[in-house]
């Protein structure tokens, strides 16, 4: 293993000592280096001889297409802080991703990003993928070895993470849970600081006909839903007993556990829901969206033998159908008499 870390590392560097990482840009990304070349911002950041930098650098495609659609602007003030996100506060070979679990790892711009080997169906894989916030890139072969830091390319534009609510907001798989939280005023219960939430999906609600649940009951379900800390996939899949091929982890509902059990490869949580999309990190934790709503007060023990669903961990999760617009079909739809016994619920509370 540590003679494959030594390959790679010196087998894709290639070494600009005597330039900075801004210098650098003239020769690795003209792109870039063309539009920053006004900024005073960008320019000392990445050309301060003393700093001590890892930039993130989306190749040229990436670089194009953030361009192209707008998401990078540089006649707009915020294209410093667009940046920022894929700046590291230090130097970091790529070698080094591999050689523990995934890290989160500072920014200049004080969010963490999250760097470490790509799973690929339950399985780690010697692939560097990056997490920041609902973003993900791959780092691809080469490194730049600069005299202030080091240039390492990656494959996708990053992008910062948001509160929990606002990327439950934002994803358009999770509008149903978006509603149930607005509208009963229970955001309140994904607040916090390092917490681990498993957010059911649209489908999974409608299953469950999630805006008929009782108040309490669905609070309740809601607080089962986060866990007490931060893990990531790979923190998940790494706590599985050997033995027992299973891992619990407390919840924010009487800490009352949630069990993931591995079993035939496939990963299964109270052995009833599976992940459809994971690591998608937010300034409190981490989001992994689910397919069943979880039930707090009744928790099934039975085996996984007969379930049918198919995404696991590792499986591409990037893509899902827009289905903003609908809300009207879900919670803002609720029965006029339920709406008003929930009002009067809150008057008393």
């Amino acid at each position: 293993m540590k003679i494959a870390l030594i390959l790679l590392f010196f087998g894709t560097c290639a070494c600009q000592w005597n330039q900075t990482v801004y210098e650098a840009l003239q020769t690795y990304s003209p792109v870039l280096y063309s539009h920053i070349a006004s900024s005073t911002e960008l320019v000392q950041l990445l050309d301060q001889r003393n700093h001590n930098i890892t930039f993130l650098l989306p190749n040229e495609q990436a670089m194009n297409t953030s361009i192209g659609s707008g998401l990078l602007n540089f006649s707009s003030p915020q294209s410093f802080s667009q940046l920022s996100v894929m700046i590291l506060n230090g130097s970091f070979p790529t070698h080094s991703y591999l050689s523990s679990h995934r890290q989160f790892y500072p920014t200049i711009s004080n969010h963490n990003i999250s760097i470490g080997p790509q799973i690929v169906n339950n399985a780690f894989t010697n692939t560097i993928e990056i997490y920041s916030g609902m973003s993900k890139a791959i780092t691809t072969a080469t490194e730049i070895q600069c005299l202030n830091g080091i240039i390492q390319y990656i494959d996708h534009f990053l992008q910062p993470a948001q509160t929990p609510l606002d990327t439950i907001s934002t994803l358009s798989e999770t509008e149903y849970m978006e509603g149930l939280l607005k509208s009963l005023n229970v955001s309140d219960v994904i607040s916090g600081g390092d917490k681990t939430i498993l957010v059911p999906v649209n489908e999974a609600w409608e299953a469950t006909n999630g805006s008929t649940l009782p108040y309490g009951t669905l609070v309740h379900n809601l607080k089962y839903a986060v866990l007490d800390g931060l893990y990531t996939s790979d923190k998940i899949l790494a706590s599985i007993n050997s033995t027992t091929h299973e891992a619990s982890f407390s919840t924010d509902y009487k800490q009352k556990p949630i069990v993931f059990r591995l079993e035939k490869g496939e990963l299964w949580i109270n052995a009833m829901a599976r992940f459809v999309k994971t690591d998608i990190l937010t300034t409190a934790g981490v989001i992994h969206l689910i397919d069943t709503v979880l039930t707090a007060d009744t928790v099934s023990i039975e085996t996984a033998d007969n379930k049918t669903f198919v995404p696991v961990l590792g499986t591409d999760n990037h893509s899902s159908p827009d289905r903003r617009g609908s809300l009207a079909t879900h919670v803002f739809s609720l029965h006029p008499l339920y709406l008003f016994s929930l009002s009067l619920l809150f008057v008393f509370l």
